[in-house]
């Protein structure tokens, strides 16, 4: 009798011990979770914040001097960033550089060809995303006001 009451407060104290360890796991994941989705949230605003730069020129009519400012913001990032490379287009042309003189809007494109407009008005008409989720193109039109 005796070996079966130290062999039932064994076998009590183990099934305690698991009982435990299954609450501390728990536990355990339950922390690591939050903390991960803390991290994943902080990732998603880091990835809205530097797409709110860009797409805010997508939303109305952008002048010569937004188009600039779009161009050079680009620019920088492609210099800043060469593993996210984003590209302005116009009327489906990869834009180089665009130049703004005289009431003049110059587009560059990369083989060296140019068109130059006097209309100082444009539209974003998409914006497309890369598998990471950031902006990869932004495609711009001159405003035609029928």
């Amino acid at each position: 009798m005796e070996n079966v009451s130290r062999a039932l407060l064994i076998a009590g104290a183990i099934l305690i011990a698991i009982i435990l360890i299954s609450v501390l796991l728990t536990m355990y994941n339950k922390v690591s979770n939050i903390a991960n989705s803390k991290e994943e949230i902080v990732a998603q605003e880091q990835l809205e914040e530097y797409n709110a730069q860009f797409e805010r020129y997508c939303k109305g009519l952008l002048y010569g001097a937004d188009v600039i400012t779009l161009n050079n913001k680009i620019n920088q990032n492609n210099a800043d960033n060469p593993s996210n490379q984003i590209k302005l287009y116009f009327d489906n042309y990869v834009v180089e550089d665009i130049l703004h003189k005289d009431n003049e809007v110059t587009i560059i494109t990369p083989n060296g060809s140019t068109e130059v407009t006097n209309s100082n008005v444009f539209i974003c008409t998409k914006t497309d995303y890369n598998n990471n989720g950031k902006i990869g193109k932004i495609y711009i039109v001159l405003y035609q006001n029928d």
